[in-house]
């Protein structure tokens, strides 16, 4: 492939080369160019062409979560749950053969707060063959009793430091209540494959 570009270009600097110095018609030059930029013309359109084929078969990825309302069997523990906090984004983890092969990241686009229904849209398309794993991240909207925070912590995604969450002065007259959960209904993965 690189050598074929390499000619095509050699042969162009040289028909210049040529035309500039008059050895050359204007018209041979121009049938030489015009079959040149026919040619990349073609492979673009057949790339393009095969894109949005490829595209709407593979479709977009959307991650639903259903969350627990006050009258599910675990409202004991979730009354709360939805006033503190809050999904920041998803991931879907794709496995074969034993193996995570793939990565999708899903960020919030709308929350239903009548339906308590999450919708996520992912970086990317799943195949039919993989079976899957999620995981969900969770951040607080308010002061809450919250423990130290691990590595993997992102504060420009969380906002603990910057909303003062883990203040010392915040925190030490935090108690635990048992009623500040989230209850997560349902997962449901739409894009090429279902589950």
């Amino acid at each position: 492939m690189v050598q074929k570009i390499s000619r095509k270009i050699y042969f162009s600097k040289t028909f210049l080369a040529q035309k500039n110095e008059g050895n050359l018609k204007s018209g041979a030059f121009s049938t030489f160019e015009n079959q040149y930029f026919q040619q990349y013309r073609t492979k673009i359109a057949v790339f393009f062409a095969l894109f949005a084929l490829i595209q709407p078969i593979s479709g977009i990825v959307t991650m639903r979560i259903k969350l627990g309302g006050p009258n599910d069997s675990c409202a004991k523990y979730t009354k709360k749950g939805n006033e503190f906090l809050k999904i920041t984004h998803a991931r879907i983890l794709q496995e074969e053969n034993h193996m995570i092969v793939g990565n999708l990241m899903c960020t919030p686009k709308t929350f239903d707060e009548a339906k308590l229904w999450y919708t996520l849209i992912c970086d990317g398309v799943t195949a039919p063959s993989m079976q899957y794993y999620f995981l969900i991240a969770v951040t607080t909207r308010k002061q809450m009793l919250s423990g130290p925070i691990d590595y993997r912590y992102n504060e420009k995604v969380m906002g603990l430091v910057k909303n003062r969450f883990l203040d010392a002065e915040n925190l030490k007259d935090q108690k635990f209540d048992h009623e500040q959960h989230l209850y997560i209904k349902e997962v449901v993965i739409d894009g090429h494959f279902k589950k």
